[in-house]
């Protein structure tokens, strides 16, 4: 799939505490078209944004620095936002808030974050 320009106008919140992957997803998210809300890698800064920020999809780490990210996604749930968890989790391990998520594991390919949020969207 040719992911340029393929989440025009749509918002992205990215909440993941790993600086290199937080900012090559933020790179290729925003070569796709999007407006990016983040990255955030504190789980109550994500938290203040998955309540006030307009978002149209989220990619949620499920931990972050040693907090959980299971708030975060239930406030996204509530507003009916699409979630992918991208995590080094195993499927097994995550919270039972989360088991029916999309889930991504890393390492992760861009092109593959991408291709799941354009499916999504359209």
């Amino acid at each position: 799939m040719d992911n340029e320009k393929c989440l025009s106008g749509k918002s992205v919140l990215i909440v993941e505490d790993n600086f290199l992957l937080a900012e090559d997803l933020r790179s290729s998210v925003a070569k796709a078209g999007a407006r990016i809300v983040g990255p955030i890698g504190d789980a109550s800064q994500a938290l203040a944004a998955a309540q006030e920020k307009e978002i149209d999809v989220a990619l949620l780490e499920v931990g972050l620095r040693g907090q959980s990210s299971v708030a975060v996604a239930r406030a996204l749930a509530y507003r009916l936002i699409p979630v992918i968890i991208v995590t080094g989790y195993v499927r097994d391990a995550l919270p039972p808030e989360l088991e029916n998520a999309l889930y991504l594991a890393k390492p992760v390919k861009t092109d593959a974050v991408l291709n799941v949020m354009s499916a999504l969207l359209t």
